[in-house]
């Protein structure tokens, strides 16, 4: 605020910050992650209470939300919101509002040096879509298992098993 004093600033929650819904042309932000809840009235409501399950899954819905019909939300967040099989209906309900423009998957190490965590992350764009408007986008609500080189099993989202291409590393 000192910097900027003609600026809004909020020190709070993003469930206590007065944003108005669909007004938003581009959310961008790294966002926490973690299997911890957040508390927010809008989102006790059944169909909603997947967000409830980690912070994570609530900061793409609460983002969704925010942005307006046409509007883009990127953001960083661990690889459970694409792998996640319990992530599955996150998925499905941001692919009710909005198209899956790309993802980029970055290495385990790719924080290691300035945040002192070793997770594998993701870049993730998603596109709102206009009232009326039909789906698009590259298929992501599904995840498949995979073996590595060591026989260990684990599973991918089908989007990179589609394009391998936008997996930085191994």
């Amino acid at each position: 605020q000192q910097l900027y004093p003609n600026a809004d600033v909020f020190v709070g929650g993003f469930q206590d910050a007065p944003l108005a819904d669909n007004y938003f042309d581009f959310v961008v932000s790294n966002f926490p992650f973690g299997a911890y809840s957040v508390n927010d009235v809008a989102f006790k409501h059944p169909a909603r209470k997947f967000a409830q399950k980690s912070i994570h899954n609530y900061f793409f819905a609460k983002s969704m939300d925010k942005v307006r019909p046409g509007g883009v939300v990127a953001a960083i967040t661990s690889h459970f919101t694409m792998d996640g099989v319990e992530a599955k209906r996150l998925r499905e309900y941001l692919a009710e509002q909005g198209d899956f423009i790309g993802a980029i998957r970055l290495p385990s190490s790719a924080f290691k040096a300035n945040a002192g965590t070793e997770v594998t992350t993701d870049i993730i764009f998603l596109r709102k879509r206009m009232p009326g408007e039909e789906r698009a986008g590259a298929a992501w609500a599904n995840v498949t298992q995979q073996v590595d080189a060591n026989g260990q099993k684990f599973l991918r989202n089908e989007y990179f098993d589609a394009h391998p291409e936008m997996i930085l590393g191994r």
